[in-house]
């Protein structure tokens, strides 16, 4: 199975950008940036630019992976991430969070059966090409709007994280969540993490996490971890 590994980022300056191609390269992965030169609108630039991408590719079949552009690397010596994704036994898998964001309203819609880590995270998203673009197509993702300013005068924002966490809630049987942090870790809220054999390790999960995911308030522990990765 081919594994594509997909990411957005507007300035490919960024550190966090060069942290994560510098990860990459140590695993030997290639990433393509999916940005397409425009200044950045919002988040729900993230979702049209997957579906744009995934319509040019020549087979629906091609596993892909989509991580965020600036605040996501790769752990040391992860495990294969396509071995990491057939075992979990769903079409579709998100990273996972302990933060019910953006909607906290609903939090009970979330099971708790899946532990601490039972909120869905879009750092990360995987699946193949056919299966991310007919969700990407039910959530209409050409027609989410860019922030813009309201006439009195407060931004109003559109977080893709809501509309991929209202298609899995809708859809449990095919969509998952890595709330078991193999495949991704979000280092936001309160998530203690060590260094053991060179690779960072979750000590809530007991996992090395094929990729750390510095989401929102987090940046300071991502530069831990870069360090840690001498990166």
């Amino acid at each position: 199975m081919n594994l594509d590994v997909i990411t957005l980022a507007t300035n490919e300056s960024a550190i966090g950008y060069k942290k994560l191609l510098e990860s990459a390269c140590r695993c030997g992965i290639k990433i393509t940036n999916i940005w397409d030169g425009k200044p950045w609108r919002g988040l729900a630039a993230k979702p049209r630019l997957i579906k744009r991408y995934l319509e040019d590719r020549p087979s629906g079949e091609e596993l892909i992976l989509f991580v965020d552009g600036v605040d996501v690397v790769f752990n040391h010596r992860p495990r294969s991430l396509v071995d990491l994704y057939v075992e979990q036994g769903f079409k579709i898998l998100f990273s996972a969070e302990k933060n019910c964001y953006p909607r906290a309203d609903w939090k009970d819609r979330f099971s708790t059966a899946l532990g601490d880590f039972r909120f869905l995270n879009s750092g990360c998203i995987m699946g193949p090409a056919s299966d991310l673009l007919e969700m990407l197509n039910e959530i209409k993702a050409h027609e989410i709007l860019d922030d813009y300013r309201r006439h009195d005068g407060e931004w109003q924002s559109f977080i893709d994280q809501e509309f991929f966490s209202e298609y899995y809630l809708n859809h449990q049987d095919i969509v998952g969540l890595d709330s078991s942090c193999r495949i991704c870790l979000s280092l936001f809220p309160d998530t203690p993490i060590t260094l053991e054999r060179n690779q960072v390790k979750s000590l809530e999960c007991q996992t090395f996490p094929a990729l750390l995911h510095g989401n929102g308030p987090s940046k300071a522990v991502l530069e831990s971890v870069w360090k840690w990765l001498q990166l």
